[in-house]
Order: structure tokens, then C-alpha cells, then sequence
């Protein structure tokens, strides 16, 4: 009994609620309302483009061909200076500093020959007044210039060891 007259009075309620009018211009309010939508968000569509950067000077077909003869030179110039380095080596182990020093002062003869090729290579480079000639080469010439690197890189072991 208790229930039916809840559910009585809630019926009443409702249609009391909806024919004072408030029930309609609620739902007249949500319908008229936009629903709020979530747009992703650019986070560099606000920013503006970044300005290109200017083009490197253009090197020459001789330039490139120079380049891959510097680097077949310093791949030969690395074995031989290689071998002399193993050499001053087994003299150190063998405890003959003379030998020792003698035979890395030949193999630092090698490697820094290999750096002199190079450096006259990068004289011969274009630049502009955006770009320097290191960073020429650096942009055309990265695999010759890794080939290079790669050859000097027993240089800094010479130095360290070499007595002047």
C-alpha cells in the first residue's frame, strides 16, 4: 500500500512538473545548446613555419672526384701507417724506446699527411656568408669525410705517446 501511493504521488508530481512548463524549456535549453566538442590540437599549428634555410654553395664534379681520391689516398696512406704504428709497438714491448719513438714519429708522418690532403681539399671548398667551407664539405662530402676521420683517428694515440 505504502508503494502505491509513492508511485501515485510521483506521478502526480511529474505531471504537475511538466505542465508548469519548466520540463520543456529545459529540454528546449539542452537542445539548443552545442554539445561541446573536443578538437585535437596542433601544437605547431599556432607557430609559425620555420624559414628554410638558405641552399649551400654548389662544389664541382672535380671537387667530388678529388674528394673520393683523397679518400682512397688516406684509406693506403691509414694500412701503411697502421703497420708502421704495429711496429713502434712490438718496439715497446721489446723496451726499446729509441725504436719506439722513431717508429711513431714515421707513422705520425703518414697520418698527418693524410690531414694535410684533407685540409687542402677544404681550402678548395665554396663558401658563402651562410656557410663556411668546413660545413661545405661536411654537407657534400660526409662519406669521404668519414673515411678521412675514420684514417686519422690512431693520430691522438701517436700523440699521446710520442716523446718530443
Amino acid at each position: 500500500m505504502v508503494v502505491a501511493i509513492l508511485v501515485v504521488v510521483g506521478v502526480i508530481a511529474l505531471i504537475v512538473f511538466l505542465a508548469s512548463g519548466q520540463g520543456s524549456k529545459n529540454e528546449e535549453t539542452l537542445r539548443a545548446s552545442p554539445t561541446p566538442t573536443m578538437h585535437p590540437t596542433n601544437p605547431r599549428a599556432s607557430q609559425p613555419e620555420a624559414p628554410k634555410p638558405p641552399p649551400y654553395p654548389a662544389i664541382s664534379m672535380d671537387i667530388k672526384r678529388k674528394a673520393m681520391d683523397v679518400a682512397n689516398q688516406a684509406k693506403e696512406l691509414q694500412k701503411k701507417g697502421e703497420a708502421v704504428y704495429e711496429e713502434a709497438m712490438a718496439a715497446r714491448r721489446e723496451d726499446d724506446q729509441d725504436l719506439w719513438q722513431e717508429k711513431l714519429a714515421e707513422a705520425n708522418d703518414y697520418f698527418y699527411e693524410i690531414r694535410e690532403l684533407w685540409n687542402e681539399l677544404i681550402a678548395e671548398m665554396p663558401s658563402n656568408e651562410h656557410y663556411d667551407e668546413e660545413q661545405v664539405a661536411n654537407h657534400y662530402l660526409g662519406r669521404e669525410g668519414s673515411i678521412v676521420s675514420k684514417a686519422l683517428s690512431r693520430l691522438a694515440d701517436i700523440k699521446k705517446q710520442r716523446r718530443l
